[in-house]
């Protein structure tokens, strides 16, 4: 199944999972793409420690960023950010005067995905 390696979608799926340690989980998935002018394919590896870390930030930037959004933006700006990890995540959105907030909690561990 060609795709683009920046567009490769590694599913946090046990027959993705390549090594587990204490702290994470590395995952992966054979993308194929044009490099170098030919058609190529490389293993496109996710470790989960990273990924969470980066939806923290990204979720953190989104809180700092309310001001002008809709629930309903924020909601979907919310699911774009987690994506599939979305079933690990309680999130809520509150209104307070006229600005939003949004509290979110992971309550699993790398390993138990």
């Amino acid at each position: 199944m060609p795709c683009d390696i920046k567009e490769a979608d590694v599913k946090t799926h046990y027959t993705n999972r390549v090594k587990s340690t204490r702290k994470s989980a590395l995952y992966a998935i054979r993308a194929n793409q044009k490099l170098f002018g030919r058609e190529n394919a490389g293993i496109v590896y996710v470790n989960v420690a990273k990924r969470m870390e980066t939806i923290d930030a990204e979720l953190s930037n989104l809180n700092e960023n309310l001001n002008t959004l809709k629930k309903s933006e924020i909601e979907s700006k919310v699911l774009e950010i987690v994506g599939e990890l979305n079933q690990f995540f309680t999130i809520s959105i509150k209104k307070r005067e006229n600005r939003y907030s949004l509290k979110y909690y992971c309550y699993v561990t790398p390993l138990t995905m």
